[in-house]
């Protein structure tokens, strides 16, 4: 099976360099050439069947699955259909997972359309389940058929601790979503908790210690605490992906005719939680 990949950020690009490690032949590709030769230089000497390929198009033309894991929507439908798209290029019988968390609408939206050219989608949206980038270190959440899962299921098995099935299309955004309400829902309740203990004179490591006793500081709560210490920009690049991911939910419960509130309250109090003190 030839394999592919778009999109060497800080999930794609450890995902990649896990398939490539694997000794597969792997074409990859990034619209930021920087991205991309980094990739390559720190994978030269350990991923002998590795391409730098200079498109989306040309990765489709050497893959028989591709996978897929950009910013967002708009961004995954220009990979696929954009000027030297991946579709295009890819032989019928062709299987694309995407790894991105988009609107399930729209998964289903570039599937049919992708299906005109006899190319298969896989919703394979991931979630960091470990810290170690070196080792398997994602959750895959899996909407489609479940041929197709099964199908690709040792590809998955390069990056991932836990493959979860949801079922048909659709239904793994809806799962990834969920997920990261909660995350988001606690994140927020976090920083509100920090402010009230500063406010009252003690020491908010004080409270750390107690919610790690308890369980309420999960790893991810304490992966998110770290990165308040990065700069603003990256903490606003953070930012932004998680209103993406709140939108991506409320999306969801719009289809569906469900109320959110809680959901829609955190989508305008994250920023301050992100960026505001604590």
């Amino acid at each position: 099976m030839r394999l592919g990949f778009v999109g060497l950020g800080n999930m794609g690009g450890p995902m990649a360099a896990l398939i490539a490690r694997s000794g597969r032949p792997l074409s990859v590709f990034d619209a930021d050439p920087g991205t991309l030769a980094r990739f390559g230089a720190s994978e030269k000497d350990r991923a002998a069947g590795l391409t730098l390929a200079a498109s989306a198009a040309e990765v489709g033309a050497s893959a028989d699955v591709a996978g897929i894991c950009v910013r967002d929507a708009a961004q995954v439908e220009a990979v696929l259909f954009g000027e030297r798209g991946l579709i295009g290029a890819m032989a019928p019988g062709g299987l694309v997972m995407i790894h991105s968390t988009i609107e399930a609408g729209r998964v289903e939206t570039l599937a049919e359309r992708a299906a005109r050219s006899q190319v298969r989608v896989l919703e394979c949206a991931v979630t960091r389940s470990r810290r170690d980038l070196d080792h398997p270190f994602v959750t895959a959440i899996v909407g489609g058929e479940s041929a197709d899962l099964e199908h690709v299921r040792q590809v998955l098995e390069l990056f991932s601790v836990r493959i979860v099935y949801g079922g048909p299309l659709g239904a793994g955004m809806a799962l990834k979503a969920a997920n990261n309400l909660v995350t988001f829902l606690a994140f927020v309740a976090m920083a509100e908790s920090h402010r009230l203990v500063s406010a009252a004179g003690a020491d908010p490591e004080r409270l750390r210690e107690l919610m790690t006793e308890n369980g309420n500081l999960t790893p991810m709560m304490q992966g998110l605490a770290a990165q308040r210490g990065n700069p603003a920009e990256t903490r606003i690049s953070g930012l932004r992906l998680m209103q993406k991911d709140v939108g991506v939910a409320l999306d969801l419960a719009h289809r569906f005719g469900i109320s959110l509130p809680a959901t829609a309250l955190v989508g305008e109090l994250i920023e301050d939680a992100v960026l505001g003190p604590w």
